[in-house]
Parts: C-alpha cells; structure tokens; sequence
C-alpha cells in the first residue's frame, strides 16, 4: 500500500521520494517528448498492488482482477497482479512501455472509499535492488535505477479503511471504489490511445 501511515513498513521519506501531482477531473496531453513509438509489445502496463490477507490493502490486484474479467483494454494494455512482490514490476518495465498506471491503497487522509488520480514525476534512482519491494515507491526507484520508467506514470489510489487486520475482502468503501477506478483506468488509456493518433508513430 501506498503513503505515510497505512501501518507499512515504509517511512514517509520513502513514500515521498518522487512527486505526486495531481491529476482530478482532466488529463494533461501528452508533450512532444513523449512521442509514441510503434511498440512491438504492449505500450500500458497497468500494474496492481497490494495483499489480499489485509483487507482493504488488496485494492489494486481486486482492480486488476475486475479488469482481466472485463473488455480488452486493447492489444497494446497488458495487465500485471504485483502483490506485494514489486519486483516482479521492475521486471517487467525491463520490457520497454510508453504508459504505466499503478493500482494501490493510498492514505492520504481521505475518508474511506476517496479515490485518488496522480501523476509520479520526480523518481530517485535506488541506491540498491530490495528483493523486498512491497510497495510502489521502492519499485519505482528500483526500476529508475534500472534505467526502465516509462515516459508517464500515473497511480490511481484509494483511501483504505481497514489494512491491518488480517481478514479476506474489501470494506464496503473501498469496494464501491472499484467500479470508478476501473473507469479512471479506462479514461488514461483512451487518451493515450487517441493521443498516438493524432501525434502519430515514429
């Protein structure tokens, strides 16, 4: 899960080392700089957090499970259950991608069921691998370190109410948040998509 005070073991700073902007209601288009390319493989990943023993902690991977059920997001979309194993992120970005959005808890001090839509700019390199990269912060800077972040990075998060108990299913909030997030998800890459179109492949 991510952000201060989830109960995690990660520390504020931790948490902190990239900037989050905020996003709301209306996407930013996509700079000059950050062009498509035409991808031999998927262009979005979309990459799920979090443990399903902690109640409210498994957000991102019930949003990745809805969405492996759902509609095809597109050829170029492939979709990632992390867990609490980030490296198996920092893996994956090995594989060149153009877009990721990571799915997780976030406390942010909301109440319950708050969803939240960032941007991640500002991503430290790590200084070594974690095998323990539990949490997005450490995986992204994993993957900084490795020279293999996307162009854009976005996290869509949700306002947990319960994440250390050990029990099984998403509290009545946070799973009513679900449906939403999948639509936020659904929005990025439809401006993505439409993006490359009007920008063009390289």
């Amino acid at each position: 899960m991510f952000g201060p005070g989830s109960g995690s073991t990660e520390t504020a700073s931790e948490c902190l080392s990239f900037r989050l902007r905020w996003k709301g209601g209306r996407f930013g288009s996509p700079s000059e700089s950050s062009r498509w390319r035409r991808p031999e493989v998927p262009g979005t990943l979309i990459a799920g957090f979090g443990n399903e023993l902690r109640g409210d902690d498994g957000f991102g991977v019930e949003v990745i499970h809805q969405l492996e059920a759902a509609a095809p997001l597109g050829d170029e979309v492939r979709l990632l259950e992390v867990g609490t194993g980030g490296l198996s992120l920092a893996q994956a970005l090995l594989t060149p991608y153009d877009c990721l959005i990571i799915v997780d808890a976030m406390t942010r001090g909301g109440t319950p069921g708050t969803l939240y839509v960032l941007e991640v700019e500002g991503v430290e390199s790590a200084a070594g691998i974690d095998l323990h990269l539990a949490i997005p912060a450490r995986a992204l800077s994993a993957a900084q370190a490795l020279g293999a972040l996307p162009g854009r990075i976005y996290m869509v998060g949700c306002e947990p109410l319960e994440v250390d108990d050990l029990v099984m299913g998403l509290s009545g909030p946070v799973r009513a948040a679900v449906s939403p997030a999948i639509r936020r998800i659904r929005e990025l890459v439809a401006i993505k998509q439409s993006a490359a179109e009007v920008i063009g492949y390289e």
